[in-house]
């Protein structure tokens, strides 16, 4: 299941893409984690 999206990976641009969402998904992801909280929570 992995494999396809691994081999689109070692193409520069994709990986670049890659790199950059999942760096953007670290910066939001406590935010996320606080919503999901309250909402449990409440």
């Amino acid at each position: 299941m992995l494999r396809p999206p691994g081999l689109l990976a070692h193409f520069r641009p994709v990986r670049w893409l890659l790199e950059h969402l999942y760096r953007g998904f670290l910066l939001i992801r406590p935010w996320l984690q606080r919503r999901v909280r309250q909402i449990v929570e409440s």
